[in-house]
């Protein structure tokens, strides 16, 4: 699944070869064996972070953004699901642009998308995502991930 704006399709491409070697990293066997840390992927300028959490409420989490780089969030173990709208009129609540992170105060959504082991989003810089949240209300999972940093 990808989803995006229309005007994204002519400004990213999603298939040029640093998304092409970042998918060839993730479809790997041996990432299921990768212990939690920071992964420069060969052949890339992107960076992967395994990540191991339980998933948390959607109230507890904020939306948040990056301006330098897309998010790959794929998920290796458990379910959770990740919220998605567009940043134009968010409020923000907190910028650090050493790690290149803003969030917000959350807009009124429902739903967001379910990612399971082995599915992925692609979230670009212009799109805001509060990932990590419960698969189901009222009922944590823990969850083994990768979000790799792919430079705009």
């Amino acid at each position: 699944m990808f989803a995006a704006g229309i005007d994204a399709a002519e400004r990213y491409d999603y298939c040029d070869d640093e998304f092409k070697t970042v998918y060839a990293w993730l479809r790997d066997p041996a990432l299921s064996s990768l212990e939690p840390g920071t992964y420069p992927i060969e052949g890339s300028h992107s960076v992967a972070y395994v990540q191991e959490y339980d998933t948390r409420e959607a109230d507890e989490g904020r939306f948040e953004t990056h301006d330098h780089f897309f998010d790959v969030h794929y998920v290796i173990e458990g379910r959770e699901r990740v919220y998605l709208c567009k940043r134009n009129g968010l409020v923000l609540h907190e910028r650090d642009d050493d790690t290149d992170l803003s969030l917000y105060d959350d807009p009124a959504i429902d739903g967001g998308l379910l990612l399971e082991a082995g599915s992925f989003v692609v979230v670009a810089p212009e799109d805001a995502h509060k990932p990590r949240c419960s698969a189901n209300p009222g009922s944590r999972e823990h969850v083994r991930k990768v979000v790799v940093k792919v430079p705009v």
